[in-house]
């Protein structure tokens, strides 16, 4: 949660260009100039906004990560795989 806290106004800038010029005029002249655009008129909300459901998100996300890691993991714990010819 604090990763994404930390870095959650930079996804938000990046978002916004990307979507930048999708209407056929473009907004901002750069990364610097989206931020002050966005503060002047959201304010330090506006750089927040969606975090709610993207920490509620990380939760199950990370969940299956680590699961599925764990699953991995002890499926190699032996070593890697080898395939022979009684696999058939």
């Amino acid at each position: 949660m604090i990763s994404w806290a930390s870095t959650f106004p930079f996804d938000v800038i990046k978002s916004r260009l990307q979507a930048d010029g999708n209407s056929g005029t473009f907004l901002y002249k750069g990364a610097a100039d989206c931020f002050v655009q966005n503060y002047k008129t959201s304010g330090i909300r506006g750089l927040y906004s969606g975090l709610g459901p993207t920490l509620l998100r990380a939760f199950p996300t990370n969940a299956v990560i680590f699961y599925v890691y764990t699953l991995v993991s002890d499926l190699f714990k032996d070593g890697p795989l080898t395939l022979t010819k009684d696999m058939d």
